[in-house]
């Protein structure tokens, strides 16, 4: 399967936190990158459209078909067909497309859409994966300490952030603790803004105390 490199985790993880924030407000910053990062790369061919039909029959979204996917277009052009009257119009790179099938169990999209200049690279998030993000995310924001949380939101660690060090088979160690309780209170998930954070002994041990 093929996935995004880092950079362009990076780089997606930032427009749609910057440009999609209603889509992706239930998830932190950290799960988010987590879900792009393991979402796999789809390339889809242009559409082909038989004599007499009048639209292909390879589409992303039909009008009114329920779905229960999101796409994030990351190259090529993809026609989209809203409404009664069938208004056409190309979007392409960056373009987010049926965000409402994340939340919606009922979602039906009201456009069709198909690839209309292939290749098109894009990620499609399902709506199951992106509630076991949002399930992640509440977890991470109640401040619960790494070895409370289930293993597989220990599977990846938040970016630039090393605990394993610290982090043998007993007991975290201290500093362990206090790098995710400083993450909890809202340091962001960067080592070195928790480092700053340190400081004085008494101060880190109440931010601790506040949060376990």
């Amino acid at each position: 399967e093929d996935h995004l490199s880092l950079d362009e985790t990076r780089a997606v993880t930032a427009h749609l936190w910057k440009n999609y924030s209603h889509v992706v407000s239930l998830l932190t910053e950290t799960q988010l990158h987590r879900l792009i990062a393991e979402t796999s790369v789809s390339t889809l061919p242009t559409a082909t459209q038989d004599i007499g039909e009048d639209l292909p029959s390879e589409r992303l979204y039909e009008n009114g078909v329920p779905s229960d996917t999101c796409t994030l277009i990351l190259s090529g052009k993809v026609m989209v067909l809203v409404g009664h009257d069938q208004f056409r119009s190309d979007v392409s790179s960056w373009c987010v497309l049926a965000s409402g099938a994340l939340e919606n169990a009922s979602y039906k999209p009201d456009f069709s859409a198909f690839v209309s200049s292939g290749p098109c690279r894009c990620i499609r998030i399902t709506r199951n994966r992106f509630a076991a993000a949002v399930d992640a995310s509440a977890t991470e924001r109640m401040g619960q300490t790494p070895e409370e949380l289930p293993h597989d939101v220990l599977e990846v660690p938040p970016p630039g952030l090393d605990l394993g060090a610290n982090m043998a088979l007993g007991e975290p160690s201290r500093k362990a603790k206090l790098m995710t309780a400083l993450m909890a209170v809202g340091s962001g998930g960067r080592k070195r803004e928790a480092e700053d954070k340190v400081g004085s002994k008494l101060e880190v041990e109440e931010k601790v105390e506040a949060v376990t």
